[in-house]
């Protein structure tokens, strides 16, 4: 019993020291931290222009001499000539290369066919992509095709070759930024800048792509089909950085 009772108080004295210990050091130790530190957050943005711009055009198949209304709605036996899929196609191919593009570059997107409400015809419509270096190159495009049987043409995503780079380069320029927010705020207490305690990337950057750009877009048929709306021409990216200084 006497065992057990020293074996008891040897336990309670273990955790009073662990305590006492937690208590003279870590509090005070993040009290101290607290006193002797300054935490800024600085921020940098920049606008880029894309050097790597997909450019869209979509094409399906039609019945040549063919109004609108009976196109869609009426059942017509008199549907004239059908215009196939690989006959726009190679059209279209011919101009792009007319215009000085490589034909290779010309990437298949999208494949799919599509029926008329009252006829039983299904008609086939392909969508091709090609990455281009400016928006000088999809104005062009865009006022030089002409194939018949092109549905829509719109601009996609745009990036930049050297993006990582720039991506980079704006995370440093937000680091200066802390510092310099951080050294002209402990000048009016009259201190100084110590070493760096900690840095962090806060994760909100943005980068706001243009995908429209400002044009009306139409088939070279006899009612437009598509319409694209106005947008932004520029990449715009954003970093925050917090960083913790040490005061001296």
């Amino acid at each position: 019993m006497k065992s057990a009772t020293i074996y008891l108080n040897l336990i309670l004295i273990s955790l009073l020291i662990m305590s006492l210990s937690a208590c003279n050091f870590s509090p005070r130790e993040s009290m101290q931290m607290s006193e002797r530190t300054i935490s800024v957050t600085g921020s940098a943005e920049k606008e880029i222009i894309p050097n790597e711009i997909w450019f869209y055009i979509s094409i399906k198949e039609y019945y040549d001499g063919v109004n609108y209304n009976d196109y869609y709605y009426h059942n017509n036996n008199n549907m004239g000539t059908k215009i196939s899929i690989q006959k726009i196609e190679h059209a279209l191919k011919i101009e792009i290369s007319e215009a000085g593009f490589d034909t290779t570059r010309l990437i298949t997107d999208n494949l799919s066919n599509y029926y008329r409400y009252y006829n039983t015809d299904y008609l086939k419509s392909k969508q091709f992509k090609i990455k281009l270096d400016s928006l000088t190159e999809a104005e062009y495009l865009l006022n030089t095709i002409e194939t018949k049987g092109i549905d829509h043409m719109y601009l996609g995503k745009m990036e930049h070759s050297d993006m990582e780079l720039i991506r980079q380069e704006v995370k440093k320029e937000a680091l200066i930024a802390a510092k310099n927010k951080a050294e002209y705020l402990v000048e009016t207490i009259d201190k100084q800048l110590g070493e760096v305690i900690n840095i962090t990337e806060i994760p909100n950057f943005q980068e706001a792509y243009p995908y429209y750009y400002d044009y009306d877009i139409y088939s070279n048929a006899s009612e437009p089909i598509h319409e694209s709306n106005a947008g932004t021409k520029t990449i715009k990216i954003r970093y925050e950085m917090q960083v913790i200084f040490e005061l001296e």
